[in-house]
């Protein structure tokens, strides 16, 4: 078994990528979230050829495909090429969004995620706000 088809054995089915949001529509960059709503992207991963230190893979995702040719040098260990696999996959897949013509889809998921996030958030300041009401002035005191 040669160190490519070992690497290849260990390699998910489908990948879940984050989608990184497009620049804005004046140019400017938005900004970076760290917290917050994030749109995801499931990418299904076929093992197309497996070559002496190459591995050939089919990406479906979204209705898009990619076939890329990802290298599996000798001198790294499994766990660091999955992380330089899985980077990469997630570059490709960004990319393709945007020359794909995707921006306004990807801002409208943004946006979506956004509404549900600040409703959910809405509903939980509700739901303690009842409590605090219905447990007024039960509380110990020193």
């Amino acid at each position: 078994m040669t160190y490519a088809e070992f690497i290849a054995e260990e390699l998910r089915d489908t990948y879940r990528i984050t989608v990184d949001q497009p620049k804005n529509p004046d140019g400017s960059r938005p900004y970076i979230i760290k917290l917050g709503p994030f749109v995801y992207v499931d990418v299904q991963v076929e093992i197309l050829n497996i070559y002496t230190r190459s591995i050939e893979l089919f990406l479906t995702f979204e209705g898009l495909n990619i076939k890329k040719i990802f290298f599996t040098p000798s001198h790294k260990g499994p766990e660091i090429i999955h992380a330089e696999i899985f980077n990469k996959i997630d570059k490709l897949v960004n990319k393709a969004l945007l020359e794909d013509g995707r921006e306004e889809w990807i801002r409208a998921e943004y946006r979506k995620k956004k509404e549900r996030l600040n409703n959910t958030i809405q509903e939980i300041a509700g739901k303690i706000q009842e409590i605090d009401d219905k447990n007024k002035g039960n509380y110990l005191q020193d």
